[in-house]
């Protein structure tokens, strides 16, 4: 009995421990920690375990001064001295790495005149000269830590300079080189570049406006009939500005691009230290989050702004958020590793911002400033993030022994974090364990280190089947060529079926096969019946059954309904529509011709669709030339089949055909508009009704 109450004691002593943790905890991480998954063609947002907790905040109270008419900008350098930019009050304080005020400078002292800096938006730090962006005076005025005047970077006097460039230096970085980066707030053409003698370079790495074909199309039709009305109404578009940027220690160049529109992707680039091109594969991406939203606060809306960048040690790329006050962190291949913060312009717990305008790195720490509430916020890593950058470092230094222990173990502790498997997984490959890394690089969606241990086990099982295989394939080669030189000399036939003949004649022979069609009223439902199940099966199986390095497939989010719409539906619109147009304008063929025709014109499509699943199962995707050739080809050969029947059953010209087939792709896309308005118009129709009942039985 004794030991009974003793055990159920212990019970209570660990629900009650675990009980005040996770208070302690959620009092501690007011805010949520999530990543995405990429399980198919969309992604997913997963909680994770907190990597960092608020371990500072610092204001002006803490630091016994007067309040901050605002924070703009902080900066750590590299001896972990905090440099702290309130530009309204003309002040930058300075802060050691315990976070107590150690000097404060209110202006830089110049040949015994004191140049004030009222309106500075920047401050940057580079072997103990301060770089302060004085932005309202136009200037960029260094100083040492006293205060005292070392050199200036004004407008450069340059023909590289345009007439209406209008310098407002907003940010500043160096690189190991000398080199000195300045942004100009308002200005599309990139950072301005001065060598280490102060020479101005020129502008460097400026956004490129983004134009697709549409836009490209309507750009030439304006310039073709211009007139003055429209030469005048006309906008010029210009690329997006930048609103942040910082140096490596590799010396490559990371800017930040703000808000650009509701489809906001590439805000992250990595320019190289010489050509300012972009080395990220950063284009497709959207590094705030993928469904954007908008938030209102006192009747104005916010939307997700990247105002600010930085990059650690490791590499892993830093971006804040300050319409929703997020932190996203990335890795080198754009791949979120996590996302924390927030506020929403209202966040008054710790970890959270109302105006977070700045972040800097300095170790594991990080460092926002909130212009809002007048603080800066230092982050430092929980204990499960500590051993995930653990992990991180290990694994780019190449110890990939060392790192497997630490990423097996952040997934026991959270299996949630996606990093982690894709951590394990490239542990397991560079260790030579290729059928574990494909496990763990599934598991974590990690296609690309999937694809490198795959081919790894494909090689082997080549290298040591290559025999069987070459015996096999020699064997199927010959049998098959006896069988052609016997059948030809014999005039064996396997197919008696003149139906059926002429199904699998209609790839080879299209024009007589076709003109069989047209003339002996050949051709055959039934086989189409079983054409179009088949097509849409196998349209399927692309998706469900192709090598995991190939597709997206997402058994949660994958629509069979869609691919019966794109596929057999498409193929119902085209003998719809064509029959009713040809019908108009003088062609022969009949309902079933047309179907007859399209049905056997779909045979190398279908064997396409078979051989891209087969082969996405054996190639990998630094392969896939082949299969998108092969592929390409065989739907160009689809297409050449209806064109060619189109033709022949109908008896039709060039002339009558061009015509036709034009009235027919317009007959589609008109019958589709119209079902989307039918189906917009039910869905409200539906709604009202809704309303109505709702109103009337209240």
């Amino acid at each position: 009995m004794k030991k009974i109450v003793r055990i159920i004691a212990v019970l209570i002593c660990i629900i009650t421990a675990f009980a005040s943790f996770s208070v302690s905890a959620s009092e501690e991480i007011p805010y949520d920690t999530y990543t995405y998954w990429e399980t198919g063609a969309d992604l997913k947002s997963a909680s994770i375990t907190p990597i960092y907790k608020v371990k500072k905040i610092i204001s002006s109270s803490a630091l016994g001064l007067e309040p901050f008419k605002t924070v703009s900008d902080v900066f750590v350098s590299k001896s972990g001295i905090t440099y702290i930019l309130d530009g309204d009050a003309s002040s930058l304080y300075m802060l050691d790495k315990d976070y107590n005020l150690i000097n404060k400078i209110v202006s830089v002292s110049k040949d015994g005149s004191q140049l004030d800096f009222t309106g500075a938006r920047g401050v940057f730090v580079s072997e103990d000269i301060i770089y302060i962006c004085d932005t309202e005076n136009a200037r960029v005025l260094l100083c040492d830590a006293n205060g005292k005047y070392i050199d200036s970077y004004t407008v450069p006097d340059s023909s590289l300079i345009p007439k209406d460039f209008k310098y407002r230096p907003l940010k500043v970085a160096k690189d190991s080189y000398g080199y000195v980066y300045i942004l100009s707030d308002g200005s599309y053409y990139g950072a301005l570049l001065f060598s280490n003698e102060k020479e101005f370079v020129g502008f460097y790495g400026a956004n490129t406006v983004k134009n697709g074909v549409l836009g490209a199309i309507q750009s030439a039709l304006s310039r073709m009939f211009v007139n003055n009305t429209k030469k005048s109404a006309t906008a010029t578009s210009l690329p997006y500005v930048f609103s942040d940027l910082c140096v490596d220690k590799d010396n490559f160049v990371y800017t930040a691009t703000g808000y650009t529109d509701a489809n906001q992707k590439g805000q992250i680039k990595k320019l190289n230290p010489g050509g300012g091109s972009n080395v990220l594969k950063s284009d497709s991406v959207n590094f705030t989050d993928t469904d954007v939203n908008t938030s209102f606060n006192l009747g104005k809306s916010f939307n997700q702004d990247i105002l600010s960048v930085d990059v650690d040690e490791n590499g892993l790329i830093y971006a804040l958020d300050s319409g929703y006050g997020r932190i996203f962190i990335y890795d080198q291949s754009c791949g979120l590793v996590a996302a924390f913060g927030g506020g929403m312009h209202s966040g008054m717990q710790k970890g959270t911002f109302v105006t977070a305008n700045a972040l800097s790195i300095y170790g594991n720490n990080v460092f926002v400033s909130d212009a809002g509430k007048c603080t800066v916020t230092v982050f430092e890593p929980t204990e499960y993030g500590k051993l995930l950058m653990n992990a991180i470092e290990l694994t780019n230094s190449g110890k990939y022994e060392d790192a497997l222990p630490l990423w097996q173990q952040l997934i026991k502790l959270d299996r949630n974090c996606k990093y982690a498997y894709s951590g394990i997984a490239l542990a397991e490959n560079k260790l030579g364990n290729y059928k574990e890394a494909m496990q763990y690089a599934k598991e974590g969606y990690d296609r690309e280190t999937y694809a490198l241990a795959f081919k790894e086990v494909r090689n082997d099982w080549i290298e040591s089947h290559f025999a069987l295989v070459a015996i096999i394939a020699i064997v199927v080669i010959g049998a098959i060529a006896a069988f052609m030189v016997v059948s030809t000399k014999r005039k064996i036939s396997l197919i008696k079926n003149p139906e059926l003949k002429l199904l699998f004649a209609a790839p080879i022979h299209p024009v007589r096969s076709f003109g069989q069609i047209q003339e002996k009223k050949m051709g055959s439902l039934k086989y189409c019946f079983i054409i179009i199940p088949i097509y849409y099966v196998v349209s399927i199986l692309r998706y469900i059954a192709g090598g995991f390095a190939f597709t997206a497939y997402d058994p949660e989010t994958f629509n069979s309904i869609e691919v019966l719409i794109r596929s057999v539906g498409l193929i119902a619109l085209w003998i719809i529509v064509n029959w009713a147009v040809s019908t108009l304008f003088g062609g022969r063929g009949t309902v079933k011709q047309i179907t007859v025709l399209t049905c056997y014109s779909l045979q190398p499509l279908i064997w396409g669709n078979i051989a891209a699943i087969i082969l996405t199962n054996v190639l990998v995707p630094t392969e896939s030339a082949f299969i998108s050739i092969l592929y390409t080809v065989l739907q160009l050969y689809t297409l050449l089949l209806i064109v060619i029947g189109t033709v022949v059953i109908h008896d039709y010209d060039a002339k009558h055909f061009i015509g036709t087939t034009f009235l027919t792709v317009l007959g589609i896309a008109i019958v589709v508009f119209l079902m989307i308005m039918i189906i917009m118009l039910v869905q409200q129709l539906g709604t009202f009704l809704i309303t109505v009942l709702t109103e009337l039985t209240l």
